[in-house]
């Protein structure tokens, strides 16, 4: 959408204004005549005269609804620009003389690490993640299933709270790896807190965010409840339990899991025919954390293939500067990036509605006829089955 379209001039408003204020509907004519009859007398900061009159008289006014999205939400949310320059990790993960080095706890994420980038599993750290999820499964560790949600309860986030500080057995930590209190800020989760004027036995709350990497020195007695939600990994859940750094050596947890997870649960027990009654495990939680990384992965591997289909043009652009690049005795060789090569760095943007949105035929790597042959990207890709490699990872990037 041009800029120039996204204009807003306050005659174009006045006559808009004055244009709904003549509709004759008999649904809002009555309240018509309490409001100003120009835009001039409409008062921002009257909340009164908006509560009462303003908004009841034109919430359902297509006119207005209409101008809204055309004037204030389509120009910013959808604003594009002819071409774009993009980067991704596999700029960051590239072989480089001097080697870039990180960390990670856990090794779920290696199928779609840039290819430069190789895994160092340490020997004496191959047992750690059996280790943790032994320590899970130890019986220290309970789960609690969350009751349906009823019309007269409070927000999520206040009925999980109330759940958590009434549970039997004391428990001093929230570990909101599913994300389930989005209502809240820290603050208001302490305000809530019944422990609030009790310092001494005061409740830690680490919201999605800081699941993972916090370090925090707790009691070894201590008790954490941890959320569960849509599309939670096996690498996340792990994480976030691990900020009890003594778990299964006094400290333990308690699942926390909410309705639409435990029939998710349920149906993956159901169809590899693991029935144990309506019950949910601490076994069963894992088992679909882990089914649930899979999937993650597999949804990923689009982006994946397409950013290192990117980062290899990247490469074969600076060659060839590289190439054309003068070179002198003892000196470092220069690069002749010219604005022919920068204009090969750039991608479209711009699509049309029907271009983005248009049926697909969804191709697998089979069917595209992408020759596999040696090249690394379509091997790894080879290794998922049934992977679709339309155009979900372009939006899949724009989305994140």
């Amino acid at each position: 959408m041009s800029r120039s379209r996204a204009t807003i001039t306050a005659e174009s408003m006045k006559t808009t204004y004055s244009g709904h204020c003549n509709i004759s509907s008999s649904r809002i004519k009555p309240t018509l005549s309490i409001l100003p009859p120009a835009l001039d007398g409409i008062n921002l900061q009257d909340r009164t005269q908006f509560t009462r009159h303003v908004y009841p008289t034109f919430r359902y006014s297509k006119g207005v609804i209409d101008y809204f999205l055309s004037h204030i939400v389509f120009p910013k949310e959808i604003m594009e620009f002819p071409e774009k320059l993009s980067a991704s990790g596999w700029d960051i993960g590239e072989v480089k003389e001097h080697p870039t080095t990180g960390f990670s706890g856990t090794n779920d994420s290696s199928q779609v690490l840039p290819l430069g980038v190789t895994q160092m599993d340490l020997e004496a750290q191959n047992h750690t993640n059996a280790l943790v999820l032994e320590n899970l499964l130890k019986p220290e560790n309970s789960v609690h299933l969350m009751p349906p949600r009823r019309a007269e309860d409070g927000s999520v986030a206040e009925t999980l709270i109330d759940i958590i500080t009434k549970m039997e057995l004391p428990t001093r930590v929230i570990l909101d790896v599913g994300a389930q209190i989005l209502e809240l800020n820290n603050r208001e989760v302490a305000g809530r807190s019944p422990f609030l004027s009790q310092l001494d036995v005061c409740l830690v709350f680490l919201d999605e965010a800081h699941t993972r990497g916090i370090d925090l020195k707790l009691p070894s007695n201590y008790r954490a409840a941890v959320t569960l939600g849509a599309n939670l990994t096996k690498d996340r859940l792990v994480q976030a339990c691990m900020r009890m750094r003594m778990l299964g050596e006094g400290q333990s947890v308690v699942f926390c899991v909410p309705e639409e997870i435990q029939a998710k649960i349920r149906a993956l027990k159901s169809e590899t025919r693991r029935l144990s009654g309506l019950d949910v495990s601490m076994l069963d939680i894992l088992s679909w954390t882990i089914g649930e990384t899979w999937r993650d992965m597999h949804r990923n591997m689009a982006l994946w293939a397409a950013q290192g289909r990117r980062s290899e043009l990247h490469k074969k652009i600076w060659e060839e500067a590289r190439a054309h690049g003068e070179v002198e005795p003892g000196q470092i060789q220069e690069i002749n990036f010219g604005e022919d090569l920068a204009r090969r760095y750039l991608e479209e943007e711009a699509q049309t509605l029907e271009f983005r949105y248009r049926p697909r035929i969804n191709q697998s790597l089979k069917r595209s006829g992408q020759l596999i042959g040696t090249d690394p990207i379509a091997l790894r890709c080879s290794e998922f089955n049934d992977l679709s490699l339309d155009g979900s990872a372009a939006l899949q990037e724009e989305e994140e």
